[in-house]
């Protein structure tokens, strides 16, 4: 089953109705920290002006790919106490029927094994809102920021670093189950250079162990290897400075080329030059993406650890080559190719 995301606004919940809006850097995970496997059950108690917290999705454990968007990505939201709520998209993940806390971050199993078929379920959704999420914003979930976080981060992971509040998830779940944060970022990015076959996630020190198939590749099925090599040479050939290429999507602009080490940062839509701003839009954050079906000349060309091809134009960097998908047509020979 996909991801199924389901708009739940909290309408009566204080943080959705401040509306308090913040540019987003990356993504903060959270569980629930309760016996409760449902997002819905979560959404009925949150949405009511007494509690203070929100979040922006949640993801449940009962009914694989299901999530709950509770805020807008552009709202700030009531998740750490810190940080993360001023810096990040946040998502909790519901836990199981089958867990009993006694207090803080202590815990019983009442049925362990179906308490780890709901945690498994809600980690396998979650990676696959973290890829949706990183994909449409170019997001590498293994990069780290410019504070030393990742991209993807963990509540706990912000308390130990002085940025968050004291809580423990979702470590303290996970561990129990071999999972890991580093795990988890492991599998959000193999998730995204690949079609996902969605199994078992657990894995031994939180290494991970989901199995893939190959590759989509930028190539029809029925080119054979060496034709698809061919092509893609021919086509990379003529990405280089001078020419001009069509926008097939559109694309975030960036200040610079993103490393294996960290994300480049967005070009903002209030610094585009006035012609910019006519093939530009606006998105959260102020940052400026380029419209599809927009011509741009090639200043410079880069490819970037992970294979992603980068153009350099008036506006700043784009990223045109990505996970084997085209996001450009390049004198009409990319058509087929643009994702």
């Amino acid at each position: 089953m996909g991801l199924n995301i389901v708009k739940s606004y909290l309408t009566k919940n204080r943080c959705y109705q401040a509306g308090a809006s913040c540019e987003k850097i990356g993504i903060q995970i959270h569980t629930i920290g309760t016996g409760q496997g449902t997002a819905q059950a979560v959404a009925d108690y949150w949405n009511q002006g007494a509690v203070s917290a929100c979040v922006h999705y949640c993801v449940d454990a009962d009914i694989p790919g299901k999530v709950l968007q509770f805020l807008p990505e552009n709202i700030r939201s009531w998740a750490d106490a810190g940080w993360g709520n001023n810096h990040l998209i946040t998502v909790e993940i519901c836990e199981s029927d089958y867990i009993s806390y006694s207090g803080g971050a202590n815990y019983s199993m009442i049925n362990s094994d179906k308490a780890r078929t709901d945690i498994m379920r809600g980690y396998r959704t979650a990676a696959e809102l973290c890829v949706s999420i990183c994909e449409r914003y170019g997001w590498n979930p293994q990069a780290k920021l410019g504070n030393g976080m990742y991209v993807i981060s963990s509540h706990a992971e912000g308390a130990a670093a002085g940025l968050s509040s004291n809580h423990a998830d979702p470590a303290h779940i996970w561990s129990r189950f071999g999972l890991s944060m580093d795990g988890f970022r492991a599998d959000v990015a193999k998730m995204m250079r690949t079609e996902p076959e969605a199994k078992d996630p657990a894995a031994s020190n939180g290494a991970s162990n989901l199995k893939y198939p190959k590759g989509r590749g930028i190539c029809p099925s029925r080119q054979s290897p060496n034709a698809c090599k061919q092509s893609l040479g021919s086509l990379l050939a003529e990405i280089k400075p001078g020419v001009k290429v069509r926008l097939a999507q559109d694309i975030a602009v960036r200040d610079g080329v993103s490393s294996k080490e960290q994300q480049a940062g967005y070009v903002k839509y209030t610094e585009l030059s006035a012609s910019a701003k006519k093939k530009a839009k606006r998105i959260a954050g102020n940052r400026a993406r380029l419209k599809k079906g927009t011509v741009v000349k090639i200043l410079e060309t880069k490819t970037a650890w992970d294979g992603t091809v980068w153009i350099q134009v008036k506006s700043g960097w784009l990223p045109v080559v990505k996970d084997g998908k085209w996001r450009v047509s390049v004198n009409g020979m990319g058509g087929n190719h643009a994702g």
